[in-house]
């Protein structure tokens, strides 16, 4: 072997690694200097990474809003539920009443008709005119009245004679 005695690096032809050369790739020594590894020391240096953006967004007041946000979306969902509930319990019931009510108007036309059979309209008349002395107003007897409405009409005082 060869005695290369004092001679520097440099002078035997081979390069010195220091700090200041940029060298690329994946096989690259590493500075011998120790880094810092406490995350103060990353934020000072270090690009903020993906996770680190995510740390800083699920702060205290987004947790907060998304909780009240999950708060408001399930009552909404219990509301909806208990009103389309209560809106199937009133169709229900509102059919219920409707069949009801076709059975009490057919049962008041059946009574309405036979009360219409069983009276004899000629019969009632020769009652009336025979048995009890009633007869047709005359013209001057009859007096119209107009009235706004047509539901119902309290009478206060006698009608007025035409005379």
């Amino acid at each position: 072997m060869a005695d290369y005695g004092n001679r520097s690096a440099e002078a035997l032809g081979q390069r010195r690694y220091d700090s200041s050369y940029y060298v690329g790739g994946s096989t690259v020594r590493q500075p011998a200097y120790e880094r810092d590894y406490t995350r103060a020391a990353r934020k000072k240096t270090a690009p903020v990474y993906r996770y680190e953006k995510r740390e800083a967004a699920l702060g205290l007041g987004y947790t907060l809003f998304l909780s009240i946000a999950l708060c408001i979306a399930i009552s909404a969902c219990f509301l909806y539920l208990h009103t389309s509930t209560k809106l199937t319990a009133m169709k229900s019931e509102v059919t219920s009443l409707q069949s009801d009510l076709q059975e009490i108007q057919e049962n008041n036309d059946a009574l309405k008709e036979s009360l219409n059979t069983s009276m004899d309209l000629n019969e009632l008349y020769q009652k009336a005119t025979q048995d009890l002395g009633m007869v047709y107003p005359d013209k001057d007897q009859i007096i119209y009245y107009n009235s706004s409405s047509s539901d119902y009409i309290r009478q206060f005082e006698s009608i007025p004679d035409k005379n």
